[in-house]
Order: structure tokens, then sequence, then C-alpha cells
């Protein structure tokens, strides 16, 4: 869904005015638009189980009656669908950086938003201590791109609002390196030039010179649109907003927004079945305490989904 991806990357990420709003509205629908016109006949078809009954066509080619799985961030969901489907098939599974894709989509992004918005306060004590420019700064910076692009000082594409906040999201994620690229970038935005937060948003999306993206943005949407019970409205996200914002300052309202074409997917989500029946202690669920991309506390649920579903396996 190419043509639309720009548009969609470079939108305001917090649409706070009603015309902002209309403005985000649209972008999406036209990237659901486009994402259908291509692709329609396989949107239905692109979530984690469809992709775990593919999985088990690839081990019936191997001709093995159990596979051994190791999962990472999305992956996990994929592994947790292909236990749900099918659990005498699993041998052993390791889910690193879990998520169960059995919650909805409101509860996805704000969970998620909250751990991101903890890594930038970690951020902000380590610039206290180092004395580096820290979150009052970035809020600064970020309100005068939303008011007009920063230029680099090199040429090229000037810093919008959403390379100052994905910028900043993509340097919290790698403390301790990560925090020092945020410092340097923000005093050479306070200074004038953006480029630094161009090249750290561009790094986060993997978006080349032509402006597609490495990341699959288009696919990823695909996949979550499928997976997550969602709203079927744009109204119901944006009445969320409040709420999310209030947990996540910073970055909820973008990363709800981040999901407002799913409002407009063709198919309705339909909402993973728990895991059951598996067979003896054969998933090894991992979560990093601090992770802001994959939170403790999805890896604690599907731990829980993991272990009652072994307990209901066990013989009586």
């Amino acid at each position: 869904c190419r043509e639309s991806l720009a548009a969609y990357l470079e939108q305001n990420p917090t649409p706070v005015s009603d015309a902002e709003w209309a403005s985000a509205v649209a972008v999406s629908r036209a990237l659901a638009a486009e994402c259908t016109r291509n692709h329609e006949a396989l949107l239905p078809r692109m979530g984690s189980a469809e992709s775990a009954r593919d999985m088990d066509r690839v081990r019936a080619a191997l001709g093995v009656e159990q596979v051994s799985y190791l999962g990472f961030s999305y992956g996990t969901a994929l592994g947790a669908s292909y236990a749900r489907l099918f659990p005498e098939r699993v041998r052993a599974m390791v889910l690193d950086g879990a998520i169960d894709p059995g919650f909805d989509l409101l509860t996805f992004v704000a969970e998620q938003a909250e751990a991101v918005e903890a890594a930038l306060l970690a951020w902000d004590e380590a610039a206290l201590r180092e004395g580096w420019h820290g979150i009052a700064e970035l809020e600064s910076v970020y309100a005068r791109a939303k008011s007009a692009p920063i230029p680099s000082a090199a040429g090229g594409r000037a810093a919008q609002a959403g390379d100052v906040l994905y910028g900043s999201v993509e340097a919290v994620i790698e403390p301790v390196s990560g925090w020092r690229e945020l410092a340097l970038a923000l005093d050479a935005a306070l200074r004038g030039d953006g480029g630094a937060f161009v090249r750290l948003a561009d790094r986060y999306f993997r978006r080349r010179s032509d402006g597609t993206s490495g990341l699959r943005v288009d696919a990823q949407l695909a996949v979550l649109c499928a997976d997550l019970h969602r709203p079927a409205s744009p109204d119901a996200y944006r009445a969320a907003l409040p709420q999310i914002e209030r947990r996540a300052p910073h970055i909820g309202s973008a990363n709800l927004t981040s999901f407002l074409p799913c409002a407009f997917w063709p198919e309705p989500a339909r909402r993973p079945e728990p895991l059951r029946d598996v067979p003896g202690e054969r998933i090894l669920v991992l979560a990093g305490r601090d992770d802001p991309l994959t939170p403790h506390a999805w890896g604690e649920r599907l731990a829980r989904a993991a272990r009652r579903a072994h307990e209901a396996g066990k013989p009586v």
C-alpha cells in the first residue's frame, strides 16, 4: 500500500483540533482503502492464526510430528497462535519479548505507550544526572516542529513533528548510546538543525531515500488489524484519546493515531482463542522488566495463559 504510506508516516502524530483529527482520519482511510484495493482477498488472511496454519504446513512438509520454536517480539504472537491451534504439535517453545494477541487494540496501545513513557522518564532522569537537555527541551522542540519543520543543516528533509517524536522513541529504546544520541539531537535542534531527528526517525521506520519503509509498516498494520479486537469507528479512537494521554502524555496519542487505519479495515477482527491443552510444561516466556516495545505486563499475561493451559491439560 505504498502510494499512501508516505502521507501516513509524515502525518501529525498528535492531532488535537477537529481539523487535525479530520486530517488523520483522511490519511488513515486512504491507506486502508489502498490496501483493500490492492489486496482485498489477502487482508482477511493476514492474521497470526493464518500464519500459524502456514507454519504447520511447513512442519508437515518436513515430515516431523512436533516443532521446536523460538520467537521474538511479534514472533511470540505467532508462536502463541500456533500453540492455540496445534497444542499437541508443540515439542518446546521459547517466546522472547512476549506479545499475547488475545486482547483488544486499545489495551495494546495504552500498555505499550506506558512502557515507552517509562523509558522516556528513565532517559530524563539520566539527562538530569548528566547535564543533558531533557523532557522539557524535547517538548519545546516538538512544539516547534509541529508549528514548522526544523531544517536540516546538511540539506535534505526537514524534521517534522513525527520525526521528533519517533526519533525520540528510537533513541530511548537503546540506553545508553541512544540516550546520548537524543541529547545531541536535542542540542542541534535547539540551534535550528533538525537533521539528527530525521536520521533517528528514518532508522526507526527503516525508511529509504524513496520514502518507502523497510519496516513494512503496511504489513504490520495488516497483521495487527487482523489480530487485535478493535473499535470499528474512528469516533471510538478519538473518545479513547484522553484516557490514553493521561497514561502516557508524550506518546499515547501518537500510538493510538498510528492504529487509526484499523477503523477502516475491510474485515472485522476475530478475537483469538485462549491457549488450551498444552501438553506438559513446554512453553518458556521471557520478558524484559524495562522493555519499552513489548512491556513486561504482556509477558506476564502470556505466561499466565500458558500456565493455565498447562494446568487444564493435566490428566485427572
